[in-house]
Order: structure tokens, then C-alpha cells, then sequence
């Protein structure tokens, strides 16, 4: 068992390995630009957003329970944006 000084200092130590909120941020941003993607933000309509669901819902590609989860429903919309981005693109 480690003294209580060297305990500290392996503590000290574990913690300065340890990637701050800033760095893992950086880091994902340069992965997605290595993989050529890019985040965008844009303001959508509720009325919108409902049409949406709706529409995901009926096609099967999100269940009731699934589109109450925000984040599976941006995946959808932004899975449905970059299909219609490659068929534009052809």
C-alpha cells in the first residue's frame, strides 16, 4: 500500500493525465474534420419538428418511444439532410 504522501502524488498525477472539457471538445472537433464532417446549427419550427416525427414515425423509422428522445430525432433529421445532400451531389 502506497504511503499517504505518494497517494497524493499519484492522485496528482492521475488527475494532470486526465483531458479537460476543453481538450476532449478539441479533440472531437479535429476528428470530425479529419472524417470531412461538420456540425450545423439552424433554428427549425416546433410545427416543423412535429411534421417530422410524424413523418418518422410513419416510415418506421423511429418508434413513439424513440421520439421523445431530442437526440434521435436530430439524428434522423440530419441523416435525412445528408441523404438528400448525396442525391443532389450525383
Amino acid at each position: 500500500m502506497l504511503a499517504p504522501p505518494a497517494r497524493r502524488r499519484a492522485a496528482r498525477l492521475r488527475k494532470a493525465r486526465e483531458r479537460s472539457a476543453a481538450a476532449r471538445r478539441q479533440a472531437r472537433k479535429r476528428q470530425r474534420e479529419r472524417e470531412h464532417v461538420h456540425l450545423y446549427r439552424f433554428p427549425l419550427a416546433d410545427r416543423a419538428v412535429e411534421g417530422l416525427i410524424v413523418k418518422f414515425i410513419l416510415e418506421e423509422k423511429l418508434t413513439e418511444a424513440e421520439a421523445l428522445d431530442h437526440r434521435n430525432v436530430e439524428r434522423e433529421i440530419a441523416a435525412m439532410v445528408e441523404e438528400e445532400g448525396y442525391r443532389c451531389a450525383r
